[in-house]
């Protein structure tokens, strides 16, 4: 009887620290999940970017541009002849030339990611040093390519001209 009672004590002690020790665990997880995931606005201030000088890249080669102008109807000037014939000339105007806007000026940006920063973080990184204009983008675009652990630390040179998509695999260390 004694031996039974010691035996289900056992039992009972047994799962009481099997459960004390998951508890402990799942505890620690979200307590590293939410932190790593929390985002402040004083960590945001304290980023630092760098900024590197404009540097312009000129094309050699020539560039065939269309432009669609509107099509314009001639203007029709009668003018009175004393011959007796009465003839009537026309004369087209000019048409006016479209100049194209000008081509946004490409930089290089350096910045650098602090060890161990989210996806947010990174993101709102890219946005204060004006490589992006809506940080939710990138993020949204990180989850798609399944990057998101994939992104690393480091200091990082990238041009203005290159897309979200080029931006992730150049932080993920990645070819395309």
């Amino acid at each position: 009887m004694i031996d039974r009672l010691k035996d289900l004590l056992y039992e009972i002690s047994d799962i009481l620290v099997a459960t004390l020790i998951v508890i402990l665990v799942s505890g620690v997880i979200v307590w590293q999940v939410t932190d790593t995931l929390a985002f402040s606005k004083e960590q945001a201030n304290s980023i630092t970017v760098e900024k590197q000088p404009v540097t312009e890249t000129l094309s050699t080669e020539p560039v065939e541009e269309t432009i669609e102008k509107p099509v314009e109807e001639p203007s029709i000037i009668v003018e009175e002849n004393n011959t007796p014939s009465d003839e009537i000339q026309i004369t087209p105007e000019e048409p006016k030339r479209e100049t194209p806007p000008p081509k946004p000026v490409s930089k290089d940006v350096k910045i650098t990611i602090p060890s161990g920063s989210p996806g947010v973080k990174i993101a709102n990184i890219l946005k204060n040093s004006g490589l992006i204009k809506d940080s939710s983008d990138f993020v949204k675009r990180v989850s798609e390519l399944k990057m998101d652990s994939k992104l690393k630390s480091g200091t990082y040179t990238i041009n203005t001209s290159h897309s979200i998509d080029d931006m992730i695999y150049i932080i993920a260390g990645k070819k395309r």
